[in-house]
């Protein structure tokens, strides 16, 4: 009995050894472990928002006559104006993200100023309006006293505008006429930054040294202009021009490709006879004065990685 318990021990232990070696039946040992990771796919990353600005030009003018035909004033404008983009070109009419809305609202400050040459509704009236009765007033006179008409009165400006990524300078030329000796001019400058979406003044371009360098600057060069004449600077400019450079951030001062530019229109630092008072001075001249906001401002800070 007991040999035959034993015969049929090695009997199951021989099926059962013959069963897990069956081809395509694996043992527990070889079973690999199930692979429970996930591959998640990654959305592209969204290109960055891309806001362009473009600064063309407006026309505009007008022409004013007497009850009888004479032509009594004639303007004639010529000024910027800022239109929004996407970076596909197209433009932005209504902002569909904070950052288009904020560039629309930059866009209608910049415009509504500029938009006033073009229109007769400014806000302090018309801008025309003290020219227009004068032009009247004075033929009106010269007609009764029979004295001849020597010719309309006119207002004119024209504007070039330069612009950085942040910033958008307009040099402006003003003209009028109205029945003197001559005509008169003025030079004009005004600085928009884009950023902000305010007009700024050259004094947020850096600090008193700022200042005080491009002031030496400029008795320099005027004192330089003064000997072309063959005098003296006291001869040829105001007696307190130093002190009217001293201030050079209160005139005229606009920015180009090249550097900074800061007008005096005439009478401004001397007699008629001598003209505008224009200097030019190089960002390289600029550059060590400039704050990081300034440089950033012209487009001279170091681009990352550069």
């Amino acid at each position: 009995m007991k040999k035959y318990s034993s015969l049929l021990l090695c009997a199951v232990v021989c099926l059962l050894t013959a069963c897990g070696a069956k081809e395509g039946v694996p043992s527990a040992a070889s079973v690999p472990s199930p692979d429970i990771s996930v591959e998640v796919e990654t959305p592209p990353a969204q290109p960055p928002e891309i806001i362009l600005y473009t600064v063309g030009m407006n026309s505009s003018g007008e022409t004013v006559y007497a009850e009888d035909g004479t032509v009594l004033l004639t303007s004639s404008f010529r000024y910027p104006t800022l239109s929004v983009h996407r970076g596909n070109g197209m433009i932005i009419t209504e902002g569909e993200t904070e950052k288009e809305a904020a560039a629309l609202a930059a866009a209608e400050v910049f415009n509504g100023y500029f938009s006033s040459w073009g229109s007769n509704d400014r806000a302090e009236g018309d801008i025309m309006a003290a020219d227009k009765e004068l032009a009247m007033e004075d033929y009106a006179w010269r007609k009764s006293e029979g004295i001849a008409w020597n010719g309309s009165y006119a207002m004119e400006l024209d504007c070039t505008a330069y612009q950085t990524r942040r910033m958008i300078s307009v040099t402006g030329l003003s003209y009028s006429y109205t029945g003197g000796a001559h005509p008169n001019s003025v030079n004009m400058a005004w600085n928009f930054d884009l950023e902000s979406g305010e007009f700024f003044g050259p004094e947020l371009l850096g600090g008193t040294e700022l200042q005080t360098a491009v002031a030496e600057e400029l008795k320099r060069q005027s004192a330089e202009r003064a000997k072309e004449f063959g005098a003296a600077p006291e001869e040829v400019y105001w007696a307190d021009y130093e002190a009217i450079l001293d201030d050079w951030q209160s005139s005229a001062v606009s920015f180009g490709p090249q550097g900074m530019t800061v007008a005096y229109s005439p009478y401004e630092l001397a007699a008629y006879a001598f003209g505008a008072q224009v200097y030019e001075i190089s960002y390289e001249f600029l550059r060590p004065y400039l704050s990081l906001q300034g440089l950033e401002l012209l487009g001279l800070a170091e681009e990352p990685g550069a």
